[in-house]
């Protein structure tokens, strides 16, 4: 069982690398080596070292945070927002709902902490849950208005961060707050680190791309006289 949870989170990372870089070959190549960056340097235990400053298993995760973000403002991201359907951007944060049962399997094998699940102190699971949903109405449907799309956006930024914060404050680190067994080392060894180094920044990637295109989602406008 041990090793079925580590391949479906893999084969889960794989799938949305696939659907993030489709027809974007040059994003494709960056996202490669990066993930294959991240696989060796965990392999050989760089992670590890939670003594380092500054933090190498933050630094993994803000780096593409951060180059992702960069992005938003670039021609080409602009135009991938443009010619892409906004509710995928919402419906695609479902993937939370996996990543949460994953979590909980590890939890449930001993291998992470309750603290990190939806039976601790992460509510991450409803964002997954609702994805759907809001998707619809906002954005197929149009029943509920933008602002609903919006906060549900900012809502799951601030509910990942508080799933960031409660992991980092449970490492084995000078600054731990959280003394669980076992800890959340299990972050810095492959396949885990591509949580924290992709899967992570892609879902605040989601948000901001998502609320990007709920700003400039035209108002219906008024009946002809």
């Amino acid at each position: 069982m041990t090793l079925a949870v580590d391949l479906v989170f893999i084969a889960q990372v794989l799938v949305l690398a696939a659907i993030l870089v489709w027809r974007r070959a040059q994003v494709g190549v960056g996202l490669a080596i990066w993930l294959g960056v991240l696989a060796v340097l965990a392999g050989q235990g760089y992670f590890l070292d939670f003594e380092s400053m500054p933090p190498r298993l933050a630094l993994a995760g803000l780096l593409p945070l951060v180059v992702g973000l960069l992005m938003l403002p670039t021609h080409g991201t602009r135009h991938f927002l443009a010619v892409t359907p906004p509710e995928r951007l919402i419906y695609l944060q479902s993937f939370r709902i996996l990543m949460e049962i994953i979590l909980w399997a590890l939890a449930v094998q001993g291998r992470a902490p309750k603290l990190v699940t939806f039976e601790g102190r992460n509510i991450d699971i409803l964002i997954g849950l609702t994805a759907i949903p809001v998707g619809w109405m906002v954005i197929e449907r149009r029943a509920w208005p933008a602002w609903v799309g919006s906060a549900w956006n900012v809502a799951g930024i601030l509910i990942l961060a508080n799933v960031v914060v409660h992991a980092q404050l449970a490492l084995p680190t000078p600054f731990r707050a959280f003394v669980t067994e076992p800890s959340t080392a299990l972050l810095a060894t492959f396949p885990y680190i591509w949580l924290v180094g992709f899967l992570v920044p892609f879902a605040f990637w989601l948000h901001a791309g998502s609320l990007v295109q709920l700003a400039r989602r035209p108002r219906a406008s008024a009946p002809a006289a």
